[in-house]
């Protein structure tokens, strides 16, 4: 039993070693990534002219949802004035088609008397050519 613990043991401690090497290229290759990562961000910062592309980013995005807002706002609004547009004519349209009834009949009346009138002239036109 004593040999095969020693082995055991050798072979626990390699197993350690071999772990301890793999979490230290893991953490190279993450700090690789990480660093890598900065500097395509920090090309990407001076292409778009910003000093902090995550102040950017958040300026962008409050300004699109402000932008949302507005025409989502405005939208609403548009519904509402189309709505009462439509009411209004709805409600305007029987009161003026009867004020243009209205002044029909008193343009007719007044045509109609008129007309008495111009006849009432010529007969005494033809009366006054007559004598």
């Amino acid at each position: 039993r004593g040999a095969d613990g020693k082995k055991a043991a050798a072979a626990l401690a390699k197993e350690k070693k071999r772990m301890a090497t793999l979490q230290a290229v893991e953490a190279r290759l993450a700090e690789e990534a990480r660093a890598s990562g900065r500097a395509e961000l920090a090309e990407l910062s001076r292409e778009l002219g910003v000093d902090d592309l995550l102040a950017y980013e958040e300026e962008v995005t409050a300004r699109r949802r402000t932008h949302e807002a507005k025409k989502l706002d405005f939208e609403r609004v548009a519904g509402r004035l189309r709505a009462q547009l439509q009411h209004e004519e709805r409600k305007g349209l029987p009161a003026a088609v009867a004020k243009l009834e209205s002044q029909i009949q008193t343009d007719e009346a007044a045509r109609a008397t008129k007309a008495a009138v111009l006849e009432e002239w010529r007969a005494e036109a033809e009366e006054a050519k007559e004598a």
